[in-house]
């Protein structure tokens, strides 16, 4: 069941002959909202501006259950890259910003407007769907994505800590204690064969296996604040794990962070943090129970 006003309610009786138009607000992760609509104009409603173009917006399958089940929402925000104009009047490439991760576990919220003429939302809207994001692929035509309601959370497991062989914290958490900044290092890309997933060290540290895992940042040139994980290092470069929307230059700087395999081994004799290790090496295996 759907809260509607009772105005709402009375005019929907009525069976008198309307518009609708659904309203989407799109909580970013850099803290910016996206408001679109599906309807051919921009709609007025709550207090803000839901836009109808530049990107377009299209929902897909929807569900609704009374139950403990998840729903599910799936929309796509059509775009050529390059035709979303922010808040401030800046084009953006939306798609590039999506492939950055500002759509990761955004909150998504679906209302929906009853008008008596186009743009009259006097009768107040019903909220139809609030969630997170939980699929997102970048297609050909924008980008593609899934979202979750918010009983998706009790799906989590409990409770918080649990006993594992590998450290529960992550790194240079508030539990970890370590400072990020004092195992990032400033590279700039090396003259060597550069791709989306592989760049070349400029000047390799003297331990490059301690990078893996962890994170690097472009911070100039074309691709500047784009972030990737590490999935492998060697003396001549870094492995990303997903390609690079776009290809940096040779001398373009980057930021790389360490990254820690959650053994104690690592936890002592590369970031001499012992005393948070937060790991159960020594639980005995399920057989040895039996």
């Amino acid at each position: 069941m759907r809260a509607a006003s009772s105005t709402l309610q009375s005019f929907l009786l009525s069976k008198t002959p309307f518009w609708s138009a659904d309203l989407y607000t799109i909580q970013l992760t850099n803290g910016q909202t996206l408001r679109l609509t599906s309807a051919s104009q921009n709609i007025t409603a709550n207090g803000y501006v839901f836009l109808s173009t530049t990107p377009a917006i299209k929902r897909g399958t929807w569900s609704v259950k009374y139950t403990q089940e998840v729903p599910t929402l799936d929309f796509n925000i059509y775009s050529t890259g390059t035709d979303y104009h922010d808040a401030l009047g800046n084009v953006v490439n939306l798609k590039e910003l999506a492939h950055q991760g500002i759509f990761d576990y955004a909150y998504v919220q679906l209302d929906r407007a009853f008008m008596p003429t186009f743009g009259d939302v006097s009768l107040g809207t019903v909220l139809i769907f609030g969630g997170r994001t939980s699929g997102i692929e970048i297609t050909a035509l924008g980008i593609k994505m899934s979202a979750k309601g918010d009983n998706v959370l009790m799906q989590q497991y409990m409770p918080k800590n649990i006993y594992s062989l590998g450290c529960i914290h992550m790194l240079f958490d508030s539990g970890c204690g370590l400072s990020q900044s004092a195992f990032t290092i400033t590279q700039a890309v090396g003259t060597g064969p550069i791709n989306s997933i592989f760049l070349p060290w400029s000047s390799a540290p003297s331990t490059p296996s301690n990078y893996l895992n962890g994170t690097v940042t472009i911070t100039s040139g074309q691709a500047e604040g784009q972030t990737r994980s590490i999935i492998a290092v060697s003396s001549t470069g870094l492995q990303l794990v997903y390609p690079l929307y776009n290809i940096p230059a040779a001398g373009d700087t980057m930021a790389v962070t360490q990254g820690c395999q959650k053994n104690m081994t690592v936890c002592k004799n590369q970031f001499n943090n012992l005393t948070h290790y937060r790991g159960f090496p020594y639980i005995p295996p399920v057989e040895t129970a039996y």
